[in-house]
């Protein structure tokens, strides 16, 4: 090619406007656009902008981010799936993105992924620093550490938390709920003077504030991370006569409400968001067998559906499991689903050959098997710098 004719090329992209460059890098895979971050000023300045990160979370690429837990070190991986019909083996198809150690900024090993929203990862402190937490995002290599929030959080009291954004303003907020355990058999007027607590972080303010808890509830000690859905955290919960609910937390108007009554009657099941789209229960309560329900249309309680009827004895695997919770990630075209247990291992279930073969993203050391999590995750860039009043640094 002549060399003028190429510098030309070159001039014409770079000086396109910026809504249709915005178009064009959007539709790039993800390491893809990292890289074109570094050709000019122009560029590297349009990524950290609210409307390209937008843009790009319009057309999410979903992934997963897994941590890795072996030899008292702790690294994360984050990757996307390549979700198309007939894969004879997911394990081997997915696209890895980047490798990060989170104690590059948090400074400890005991740090573990809490929550993700929009490609911002809440990671959270439980040994050396009582509820410490760190927002990350490891696209744009930038991290905020949140003022430690006051209050008892040792055993047996219970705390849940949440990560959302509202529906109206797009504000980021973190939710921590505290309550003190239930001991009496009058459960009624047990519940009724129980010790219920709530405050919330919102990004850019730099400081806790308390908002009313709503009508006293026990929360399910296995879903203690509340799952998010239209601008809405979502908490397993049981009220005075045992009836099994979801309560519901609207980010906007910050004030609590019963969702749904569930159909299933056991609180030890796990609630998790699928296809940004669905709420899901999996009810692993059963020592025979692991039962996922899908709410098909949201806030309709009749559109609760049974889709998947694991036998637990079916597989060698899963035969040794009783009541460790099961974590439903993700259901592919082709209806095989990524599930987690525990903080043990990974595996999908494939439904034709009634198999649950693990799904391994690390290499591990076969003499300390160490602890996995994994958390459902889009990357984006979303800049932390966006956030007023905060202490952005990088990693």
């Amino acid at each position: 090619m002549n060399p003028k004719m190429k510098n030309n090329n070159e001039a014409f992209i770079l000086n396109l406007p910026p809504e249709i460059i915005i178009d064009i890098l959007t539709r790039l895979p993800i390491q893809s656009m990292i890289s074109c971050k570094c050709v000019c000023k122009k560029w590297l300045q349009l990524f950290s902008t609210p409307v390209f990160s937008k843009f790009h979370l319009s057309k999410p690429t979903p992934g997963l981010i897994v941590q890795l837990t072996q030899n008292e070190e702790k690294f994360c991986k984050i990757v996307e799936f390549e979700d198309i019909l007939d894969l004879q083996n997911h394990n081997l198809h997915y696209k890895p993105v980047l490798k990060f150690d989170p104690s590059s900024f948090t400074g400890s090993d005991s740090t573990s992924i809490l929550c993700s929203v929009n490609g911002l990862i809440c990671f959270h402190e439980y040994i050396n620093k009582l509820d410490a937490f760190y927002i990350c995002n490891p696209i744009t290599r930038e991290y905020i550490t949140l003022p430690q929030p006051n209050g008892n959080t040792m055993y047996p009291n219970i705390v849940t938390y949440g990560l959302g954004v509202s529906s109206v303003t797009s504000q980021y907020k973190v939710v921590r709920i505290f309550h003190e355990p239930l001991y009496s058999i009058e459960r009624e007027s047990n519940l009724r003077n129980l010790k219920i607590e709530c405050i919330v972080y919102t990004l850019g303010t730099g400081s806790w504030r308390s908002i009313e808890p709503g009508e006293p509830y026990e929360y399910g000690t296995r879903t203690f991370v509340g799952a998010f859905l239209n601008g809405n955290l979502h908490w397993l919960v049981e009220d005075s006569e045992r009836v099994l609910l979801i309560l519901c937390l609207d980010l906007e108007t910050e004030l609590f409400k019963p969702f749904s009554r569930a159909p299933f009657l056991n609180i030890g099941g796990s609630l998790t968001v699928l296809e940004d789209c669905y709420l899901c229960f999996c009810d692993f309560s059963s020592d025979e067998e692991i039962v996922i329900w899908i709410m098909k249309e949201y806030g309709v309680e009749d559109s609760w559906t049974k889709e998947v009827v694991i036998d637990k004895y079916q597989s060698e695997d899963l035969g040794a499991i009783t009541y460790e919770a099961v974590y439903v990630l993700k259901v592919f075209k082709d209806g095989e689903i990524l599930m987690l247990w525990e903080d043990t291992f990974l595996f999908y279930y494939c439904d034709k050959t009634k198999s649950t073969p693990e799904v391994v993203f690390f290499e591990r050391d076969m003499y300390n098997y160490g602890y996995i999590d994994a958390l459902l995750h889009t990357s984006s860039f979303v800049s932390l710098g966006r956030f007023a009043l905060e202490n952005v640094s990088s990693f």
